[in-house]
């Protein structure tokens, strides 16, 4: 399985990249971030990841106000920015899901997985 893309994983590479005493290489960061996916829904821009959690796991334990990293910066967004449309559009797509799936209450958007 290869952990490729948006999703929790962010958080793992800051501690690796950070760490003082087996830091892993900037490629390694550049590998992940490559299989990033730009989505636009109903006007708003973001990395698409499906899972609520996904746009919220780093950002219980990281503070990304004004922290970029090199395909945030050319999108001219921060991290902590990015979180918001994700977390909107897996609410939104939550909803729709609950009209269809039976046993899934629309109301319940905590961490989970769509």
């Amino acid at each position: 399985m290869t952990w490729q893309g948006y999703n929790e994983a962010l958080f793992l590479y800051v501690l690796a990249l950070g760490s003082p005493t087996h830091p892993v290489p900037e490629s390694a960061y550049a590998h992940w971030l490559s299989g990033y996916k730009w989505l636009t829904f109903q006007g708003t821009e973001f990395v698409s990841f499906g899972p609520l959690f996904g746009h919220q796991y780093s950002a219980c334990w990281l503070d990304f106000r004004g922290i970029q990293d090199s395909y945030m910066r050319e999108k001219k967004v921060d991290l902590l920015r990015e979180f918001t449309p994700g977390n909107v559009f897996s609410a939104i797509l939550r909803q729709e899901q609950s009209r269809t799936l039976e046993g899934l209450c629309r109301e319940y958007l905590g961490l989970d997985c769509v």
